[in-house]
């Protein structure tokens, strides 16, 4: 008997020793489960590292995958979805994530080997084309980054600027699991990935310190983007908040119920918050409410609550005097199943960002024109990246700035400032009366760096066309019958706006039987205009009047020419002025081959809205009258210098109309 018990005794020795890894395990993976459960995902994450050493297994890969693509941190991610997608338990979905989480490693997915469907593909970041600005990037901006997190630089009406940040408690671990993340809700539906790290807090500079811009915080768990507005005489703000009273006690298994909302506050002279009133369609127990950005007192923010399109959704309120409009979604032009966040508006177009597919990864950076009428556009590599990019913003002086975790393998975000690498500089080469000559093919230009490399020219319709970076240059022009001319010239810190720079050639005189007269060519002759109808091309009867002037001049003097410029009045877009103006030079053109006229014989141009005629430009009231003046094209009869003696006598060198040469 004793034997027995003795051999009984080892074998559950045995079996407790063998077993004892599997409920060492099991009870890493309770622990790992509930610290997911209350957000804290990275201690889950090494909880599932640890168990995944343990014995490893298909779930502690897979969670632990999870954990840290919920902290942003995209080597992690990968590797573990690395491990996962090697069990036999994983699925396609598993690989369409690892596909996903190596794009934001910085991995492709070619060089992963994983083929996609088409259905598959628009699953995957960047598996769409975008565009790329090479004359634009992002710095960061060290004065106002620090080792912790910050976004969401902003300016109110003083150009006070403001950020959000959680710097100093980037460390702390010991703290309440409330967490209100930058893009995501703070519920058990909507995980906000960062619960490891600090709270946030507004801070606003002045007089080079940055300081809280809520002072006495206890009353909010985070505050975050502020934005400026004026309905009455005072400058208020309005920005996101979590109340520290809407939270409540979490246990394992239970949900908590609390949700960002927007305050609303009036700004004090040292640029601090008072005053502080919640919204009233804040509903901090069902859904998020939070972004706040108002522009021509229209506030725009972003909520998850029901009877959107999926995910966030951005919408439009009106600000009145005595309280708030209607609330507008933004439409599907704007917002997807996806999530759409952190809106800004300027001149019309909404900007905001989405983490849906078409992106490169993570949150991507779209525009939408004409408060989200027009089509969804992304900005492109300069503006997104693999990571996260959000929080656009120009200030008033067409400063650029987002906010980004770009190039960094872990969470952290940093504000970025626009750096243009180049302008865009257009020279205007004229002649005597101010003729253009860049498009003459006898023109010779030449334009060089201080250190005679020369700097390539596109010859467009509105001058020569050269992308030039900061530093000293020289143009070289010639041409038969003017003065050669050597202009020098120095770029300053490039920003952006188109720059156009005229440059008038001095003609040669000489002397011919005592007068003396210009050898520059060509010669304006005679001028008249053709008007239209407004958005029409088509030619009125009092136009062909004017056509079929131009024809006898041209058939009577074979040896003239006609140049015919188009333009349009400031209504409509550029885009749409510029084929407008186009077709109405064209629709000039084609009358006047049909009467018989060589087409070597008309040079056309259009400009669209910029040549306006009066003070009709955009903005500016004006009668339609006023609109027809420029509503036209120009027709100018042209005549090279050694053919002036052809000309009947009387000519006085003075722009005459059809008619009035006709009758000479």
């Amino acid at each position: 008997m004793m034997k027995k018990n003795i051999k009984m005794g080892l074998v559950a020795g045995f079996l407790l020793l063998f077993s004892f890894p599997l409920f060492s395990q099991q009870n890493i993976l309770n622990y790992a489960d509930q610290e997911f459960a209350l957000k804290r995902y990275e201690n889950a994450a090494s909880q599932y590292e640890q168990a995944f050493g343990q014995r490893e297994s298909y779930y502690a890969a897979k969670r632990a995958a999870e954990s840290y693509g919920l902290i942003r941190s995209y080597e992690k991610a990968f590797f573990w979805w690395g491990k996962a997608v090697v069990f036999e338990e994983s699925n396609r979905t598993d690989s369409l994530r690892l596909a996903n989480a190596g794009v934001q490693a910085g991995q492709t997915v070619e060089g992963l080997g994983i083929n996609l469907t088409n259905a598959e593909a628009a699953k995957i970041f960047g598996q769409r084309p975008v565009s790329d600005n090479p004359s634009l990037e992002f710095v960061p901006l060290e004065k106002y980054n620090s080792a912790g997190t910050d976004y969401g630089l902003r300016t109110d009406g003083t150009g006070r600027k403001y950020l959000v940040t959680d710097r100093g408690l980037e460390k702390q671990t010991e703290k309440q699991y409330l967490r209100l993340d930058l893009k995501r809700a703070l519920s058990e539906k909507e995980i906000d990935g960062l619960n490891d790290r600090g709270y946030h807090l507004i801070l606003v500079e002045e007089d080079g310190e940055l300081t809280p811009a809520i002072q006495g915080t206890e009353e909010f768990y985070h505050v975050s983007m502020p934005a400026f507005f004026k309905v009455g005489a005072i400058q208020e703000v309005i920005f996101t908040g979590v109340l520290r009273e809407k939270e409540k006690k979490l246990g394992l298994g239970k949900t908590t119920e609390s949700f960002p909302g927007l305050y609303r506050a009036e700004v004090q002279a040292d640029g601090t918050f008072a005053n502080i009133q919640p919204l009233p369609f804040n509903e901090t127990s069902s859904y998020s409410v939070m972004h706040a950005f108002v522009d021509n007192n229209i506030l725009y923010f972003s909520s998850d609550g029901q009877g959107g399109f999926g995910g966030f959704d951005l919408y439009e309120v009106p600000l009145l005097e005595n309280g708030y409009g209607s609330v507008f979604n933004l439409g599907s032009n704007v917002n997807s199943p996806r999530d759409e966040v952190f809106p800004f508006v300027k001149d019309g177009i909404v900007y905001y960002s989405s983490n849906r597919f078409e992106g490169l990864g993570g949150l991507d950076i779209y525009r939408t024109g004409q408060l989200g009428k027009g089509r969804s556009m992304n900005l492109g590599k300069v503006y997104n990246t693999p990571q996260d990019d959000f929080g656009y913003y120009m200030d008033g002086q067409g400063n650029q700035f987002l906010s980004s975790d770009r190039g960094m393998s872990e969470s952290r975000d940093d504000i970025y400032e626009g750096k243009y690498l180049y302008d865009y500089f257009t020279f205007r080469i004229l002649g005597k009366d101010s003729a253009r000559l860049d498009r003459d093919r006898e023109l010779v230009v030449e334009l060089k760096s201080l250190s005679g490399e020369k700097v390539s020219l596109e010859t467009m319709k509105e001058g020569l066309v050269a992308e030039l970076s900061q530093g000293e240059y020289f143009l070289e022009i010639s041409r038969e019958g003017y003065l050669p001319t050597r202009v020098p010239f120095v770029t300053t810190d490039p920003d952006g706006i188109a720059k156009i720079k005229d440059i008038s050639l001095e003609p040669i005189p000489v002397v011919v039987e005592n007068e003396t007269v210009w050898s520059s060519t060509p010669v304006l002759l005679a001028e008249d205009q053709v008007y239209f109808d407004l958005d029409e091309y088509d030619i009125r009867q009092d136009g062909e009047k004017i056509l079929d002037r131009a024809v006898a001049l041209l058939q009577k003097y074979p040896f003239l020419k006609l140049q015919i410029d188009s333009d349009t009045d400031s209504r409509g877009s550029i885009r749409y002025n510029d084929r407008l103006s186009k077709n109405r030079s064209m629709e000039v053109f084609f009358y006047l081959k049909n009467q018989g006229i060589a087409a070597d014989r008309m040079e056309i141009a259009w400009h669209e809205e910029s040549r306006i005629a009066n003070r009709c430009g955009d903005g500016e009231a004006c009668s339609d009258a006023q609109h027809q003046a420029n509503r036209r094209s120009v027709l100018t009869l042209v005549i090279q210098e050694k053919d002036i003696a052809k000309l009947p006598k009387g000519w006085n060198r003075k722009k005459m109309s059809f008619q009035k040469l006709l009758q000479k």
